[in-house]
C-alpha cells in the first residue's frame, strides 16, 4: 500500500525551484548594456542560504558607482537591501573619521530558473539625494552573462 509508506532522506533538496549557489555569477540586461550585477549565493556562518550582490550603476550625472547588498532568499526570490560607502579615500584603509553607510535603496530579484529573472529597485531618499535615483524599476529583465558550476538549488539539511 503505497499511501502508507514512507522514506527518510538525509540531505534533501526539496525545492527545485528556489534560489541556489548555481545563480552565482554575473547577471544584466543587453539592452541596458553598461551596468549590472554580480551576485553570489552560499551559506552564512549560521548554515542560512545568503546572498551577496553587487551593483554596478551610475548617478544621473553618469558618473560610475557601485552599490552592495545582502539578503536572504526565499523561494524564487531575494530582497536585497543596498547600502553604498562613502569617505574611503584611494590608498588609505584607515580613514579617520571611518567611512559612512548610506541606505542605497531595496531590490528584489525574482528567478524563472537558473540564468532568467527580473529586478526592481525602489530608490532611497539618500539615494535620490546623492545620485538622483528618483525613478523606480520594475521588473527589468536580467540574465545570467556567465556563472560558477554550483547546486541548482540550497539543500535543506534535515
Amino acid at each position: 500500500a503505497w499511501g502508507t509508506s514512507a522514506a527518510m532522506y538525509d540531505n534533501v533538496m526539496l525545492d527545485m525551484s528556489g534560489i541556489g549557489p548555481a545563480h552565482s555569477g554575473s547577471w544584466y540586461n543587453a539592452d541596458q548594456s553598461g551596468h549590472g550585477f554580480s551576485m553570489e549565493f552560499g551559506y552564512a556562518f549560521d548554515g542560512s542560504p545568503q546572498a551577496v550582490v553587487y551593483w554596478y550603476t551610475y548617478d544621473s550625472m553618469g558618473n560610475p558607482i557601485f552599490l552592495l547588498g545582502t539578503g536572504t532568499p526565499m523561494g524564487n526570490m531575494v530582497e536585497i537591501s543596498f547600502n553604498s560607502y562613502q569617505g574611503m579615500i584611494y590608498g588609505d584603509f584607515a580613514p579617520s573619521p571611518p567611512p559612512t553607510i548610506e541606505n542605497a535603496g531595496t531590490g528584489t530579484f525574482v528567478f524563472s530558473d537558473g540564468d532568467n529573472g527580473t529586478f526592481s529597485y525602489a530608490p532611497s531618499d539618500d539615494s535620490a539625494t546623492r545620485w538622483g535615483h528618483t525613478t523606480p524599476v520594475e521588473n527589468l529583465p536580467v540574465v545570467k552573462l556567465f556563472g560558477i558550476p554550483a547546486s541548482p538549488v540550497f539543500e535543506t539539511m534535515q
